[in-house]
């Protein structure tokens, strides 16, 4: 059983060590708003910054929230192909009226 116990322990410390880079460190994303036109229309911006050495791509998972501070969705927003070290601008149209946002999530690949 001890034989069981040190080999599963050895295992787990390799998996955890032999986890891929966090991507999530390297990009992050700036200047997020909620944009409200005078015909009434909404658009969520923001700004990617890819600090790694290589180019990424991420989905931005984004929090919808309605007046009362409640959640009421969630978009997925791709942004492809930020250089290395570069920044890249995105805008995603929303279908329904929301009064805030907050990032939840950055998947990169």
């Amino acid at each position: 059983m001890l034989r069981f116990i040190a080999l599963f322990s050895v295992l787990y410390l390799s998996v955890g060590c032999a986890q891929p880079e966090a991507t999530e460190a390297t990009l992050e994303v700036e200047n997020l708003r909620l944009v409200r036109e005078r015909d009434g229309s909404q658009f969520v911006s923001g700004v990617v910054r890819n600090s790694s050495g290589r180019m990424r791509s991420a989905q931005l998972v984004i929090t919808l929230f309605g007046t009362e501070n409640e959640r009421v969705g969630e978009i997925h927003v791709p942004v492809e192909r930020i250089g290395a070290g570069d920044i890249q601008g995105f805008e995603w149209s929303l279908d329904i009226d929301v009064e805030g946002v907050r990032l939840r999530r950055i998947m990169s690949f």
